[in-house]
């Protein structure tokens, strides 16, 4: 009997030994196939958000992403968003690159003059490829970064190596035109190309998908107004800024008055119970309670519960009689508590008037956007503007692909790192408690009680 018990023993021992190497090779296969890494910090540094996670569901085109650094020199941090992708679309491979041992890699990838550097990400797809910097995704390499900025990056990336179309935002020269850097770092992380084009003695490229003109400070002549011209009315887009300090531009307003929008000389001045002022990095930010109007654009914005941000000044931005298929619609406007100034120190009169409006040719498709004030990308950079979680950046890039067409917008505000503290509530810490220090230890005790009693009574 004793023989036959010890038989029985052996037995068990050895079939449990064989279901806990068959349970651990199941779940190694598993996890290869299912993001089953669980990201616990705050703010879901590590884990993609549903924009992504939906984008991806439909994503077909085979495409690899190259990580340039050796696999233990790589930014774990970047790394562990990168598994995501490849976890949940199996057409997503990642791949790492040493280019110590392979130092011709990615000379196709890219443009005369550059080079990769370690960390840089490139994506490619068929004949299509993209560089990512390293310095536009992690504050870090080698160190715990303060932010992360993976996913908007790679997410627009895959938009664009896996898209036939091509955007490119042309901005005009040669009237002292602000240089609008975030508005360009923007539209770049929606995989526009941006180019400038001095139009007295230029042509706007064929393949322009939008025109924009910065802050302009002299006027435009007669024959850059017909090259304008001539480019809406084939189908093109044109965004205009100007602000409070505009000077009197008669050729661009008048050409902008033919199409329902007339820049006024009076300019908007908010009144100090409609400001909200938030503090961030030394910084203060003016938020105003806005008539955000009924349009599609800012709805998508407001849905997300983000405001916007804007300058207490602006040029007052009035429609004008038009005619034919061009019509007005207002996509901005000023609170009910505000003014409009003619020197900015006194209110002429009160009551809600338009910054921004939009001019659109039902006949041939052109539009025409005007803003009265720059301050909705152009005052901080992107990577501030996101950690306030404002929709500016999200705003300006809406309006931009809602006018050339470009589909729909993919902006995620940039993650902090470094102050990711892990936090439970008091009843999942306690769940956490009975199944880790009393249940499992509680299930080997009795277990081995059991063992221990068998084998006594051998």
């Amino acid at each position: 009997m004793t023989k036959k018990y010890k038989i029985l023993s052996w037995i068990g021992i050895a079939i449990t030994i064989a279901v806990f190497i068959l349970v651990n090779v199941f779940m190694t296969i598993l996890t290869k196939k299912m993001p089953l890494k669980i990201d616990l910090t705050e703010n879901k540094t590590y884990d993609l958000t549903a924009e992504s996670y939906e984008y991806l569901k439909g994503y077909d085109k085979d495409t690899t992403i190259y990580i340039i650094s050796p696999a233990a020199s790589q930014n774990k941090w970047v790394r562990a968003v990168l598994d995501r992708y490849e976890a949940v679309n199996p057409h997503i491979k990642i791949t790492n690159v040493d280019t110590v041992k392979n130092p011709g890699f990615g000379r196709e990838y890219v443009k005369d003059g550059e080079q990769l550097n370690q960390h840089d990400l490139v994506v490619v797809s068929g004949d299509m490829s993209i560089v990512i910097q390293s310095s536009k995704i992690a504050s870090s390499n080698q160190k715990p970064p303060e932010w992360l900025n993976v996913e908007t990056k790679v997410t627009s990336a895959l938009k664009y190596v896996s898209s036939d179309a091509v955007f490119s935002a042309c901005f005009t020269t040669g009237h002292r035109e602000d240089s609008f850097a975030s508005a360009k770092e923007a539209l770049g992380s929606e995989n526009y190309t941006s180019v400038s084009v001095n139009l007295f003695s230029g042509d706007i490229p064929e393949d322009t998908s939008v025109v924009i003109i910065a802050l302009p400070k002299s006027d435009f002549s007669n024959s850059e107004i017909a090259k304008l011209d001539a480019y809406v009315r084939a189908g093109g887009a044109v965004q205009v800024y100007v602000d409070s300090e505009c000077p009197e531009l008669p050729n661009l307003n008048s050409y902008l008055t033919s199409n329902g929008i007339t820049i006024s000389e009076s300019g908007i001045v908010e009144a100090n119970d409609h400001i909200r002022r938030i503090q961030y990095d030394d910084k203060q930010y003016m938020l105003f309670a806005a008539d955000y109007s009924n349009n599609d654009v800012l709805n998508k914005i407001i849905e997300k519960g983000k405001a916007l941000f804007y300058v207490p000044f602006s040029k007052a931005i009035n429609t004008a009689p038009t005619a034919g298929n061009i019509t007005v619609e207002p996509y901005l406007t000023s609170s009910s508590g505000s003014g409009t100034t003619t020197d900015y120190k006194s209110t002429d009169s009160h009551g809600s008037s338009n910054i921004a409006l939009m001019s659109t040719n039902s006949e041939t498709g052109g539009m025409i956007y005007v803003s009265g004030t720059p301050i909705l990308i152009d005052m901080y950079s992107v990577s501030e503007i996101d950690e306030v979680d404002l929709g500016n950046v999200e705003y300006f890039v809406t309006v931009t692909n809602s006018m050339t067409g470009a589909g729909d917008t993919f902006v995620v505000p940039v993650k902090s790192v470094s102050q990711n503290i892990m936090h439970m509530s008091i009843a999942t810490g306690q769940r956490y408690f009975v199944v880790t220090i009393i249940l499992l230890p509680g299930i080997a005790l009795a277990m081995g009680l059991i063992v221990f009693f068998k084998r006594r009574n051998m």
